[in-house]
């Protein structure tokens, strides 16, 4: 296995334990999906119904999840261009999720400090900008 693929399946398995943890906490608080740039911006009492489509104001959608637990299981066994693909593009699509998404936003910013949701929010912005780097790095490599 090569140290590309190796980091986009750690980060992707370190990213969905996060994304789990933050879902949890996301539909215990009412954390609703936020995202103005695209018109979505959803009340607290949607959030469990929204988590499997839209996702949370912290975590990504359940069948977002679903497919990269699938792709990060299939790249584990074995060399996969269509895997590395999906686990780049979704790392990719999460980190402008929690660049963008309201509550995730909010908290990395100076004055949105939050013992629960920042250190939340910053571990999946890492693990999604890893996964991007990691898949690209994988891809150009070919396996």
């Amino acid at each position: 296995m090569t140290v590309a693929r190796v980091g986009l399946v750690a980060c992707s398995a370190a990213q969905m334990v996060t994304s789990t943890v933050a879902l949890r906490y996301a539909v215990e608080q009412g954390l609703a999906v936020d995202l103005p740039y695209v018109g979505i911006r959803r009340r607290g009492d949607d959030v469990p119904r929204d988590s499997w489509y839209l996702g949370t104001g912290v975590s990504q959608p359940l069948l977002l999840m679903a497919v990269q637990m699938t792709a990060t299981s299939c790249l584990m066994r074995r060399p996969s261009v269509p895997a590395a693909l999906a686990l780049t593009g979704i790392g990719a699509v999460m980190l402008n999720g929690y660049v963008t998404g309201g509550p995730s936003r909010h908290a990395l910013t100076a004055g949105g400090w939050s013992r629960e949701v920042t250190p939340l929010a910053g571990v999946g912005l890492l693990l999604s900008a890893g996964m991007t780097v990691f898949g690209i790095a994988t891809l150009r490599r070919g396996r």
